[in-house]
């Protein structure tokens, strides 16, 4: 059985998989952890009580510097497997991305459908997983090389009647906003890249604004839409606006705030009648993707 677990307010310490894949630690959801040592010893119990925990060794190695706990964590459980994987093949090499390195194995990946390196490391992740689960690794490469891509991630919704691409994606922490818009950037370096966006929570924009307000550097243009509440409780509302995080992001990117999600709409349908052979991106977790109809 697989599933995606979740750590806001430590439910994934309710498992005890046999394989954890941990992609990244990045600190969110602070209106609960409240601290950023909260949410990496959440993280280090987790790896504790997993029977093998697979990791980008960079990834694992950024996490041994900030908790200085390298034997702790590699110790506590005796039957534990840590797994590292080295993905030095962002180099190509023909049409093939270069060697991934796992312990003393080296394994080639292929051409994957979708755009942009965090891509390229969750496929290294799920290729090291596929040989610990012993499947074929012609059936894993041909898995990778196939896999279409995801609801509300880069997902490209449709081209529109004035020749934009319009795309839908559900990042909403700022390593996901740069991961993203790098990606696209690489991907359509010809393309103007235009992004809705609809900050996800009162409490995660106040504490990682400083983060939001550098993450849009590769688009050509971000409009800011209302803050969506979840979880928020009165007294952190009135701590930042979607105005604010505008005039933050403003400093380094062209931004604007444009107000509700109906005037984003609004502003979505001026973009197309506006614009040609460019990127239209919907961006958050909230209610944003619901404009994909709107042209």
């Amino acid at each position: 059985m697989t599933i995606e677990a979740c750590e806001y307010r430590n439910a994934f310490l309710n498992y005890k998989p046999d394989i954890a894949l941990i992609t990244n630690i990045d600190p969110d959801h602070l209106d609960f952890f409240k601290t950023d040592e909260a949410y990496y010893a959440a993280f280090e119990h987790f790896m504790a009580q997993s029977r093998c925990v697979v990791m980008l060794a960079d990834e694992y190695s950024r996490f041994q510097e900030i908790q200085s706990t390298k034997s702790k964590i590699q110790n506590k459980k005796s039957n534990q497997t840590l797994v590292l994987v080295h993905a030095d093949y962002f180099e190509v090499i023909g049409n093939t991305y270069g060697a991934l390195v796992v312990g003393k194995y080296t394994y080639q990946l292929p051409q994957l459908l979708i755009p942009g390196g965090h891509i390229r490391l969750d496929a290294s992740l799920a290729y090291t997983t596929s040989q610990l689960l012993n499947i074929e690794p012609e059936v894993a490469q041909q898995s990778l090389q196939n896999y279409p891509g995801s609801w509300r991630r880069m997902e490209i919704v449709k081209n529109t009647q004035n020749n934009n691409i319009l795309m839908s994606d559900y990042g909403h922490h700022p390593t996901e906003i740069r991961a993203t818009l790098s990606a696209l950037r690489s991907a359509y370096p010809d393309k103007k890249i235009i992004v809705l966006f609809e900050p996800h929570q009162y409490s995660r924009t106040y504490d990682l604004r400083e983060e939001f307000a550098t993450s849009f550097s590769n688009a050509d243009m971000a409009y800011i839409v209302d803050i969506y509440a979840a979880r928020d409780i009165d007294e952190r509302r009135d701590m930042i606006t979607g105005s604010g995080l505008a005039q933050m992001i403003a400093q380094n990117t062209p931004c604007e705030y444009i107000g509700t999600l109906d005037d984003a709409g609004i502003k979505l349908q001026e973009l197309e009648k506006e614009t040609t052979g460019n990127i239209l991106l919907l961006l958050g977790a909230g209610t944003i993707d619901e404009l994909r109809n709107k042209i």
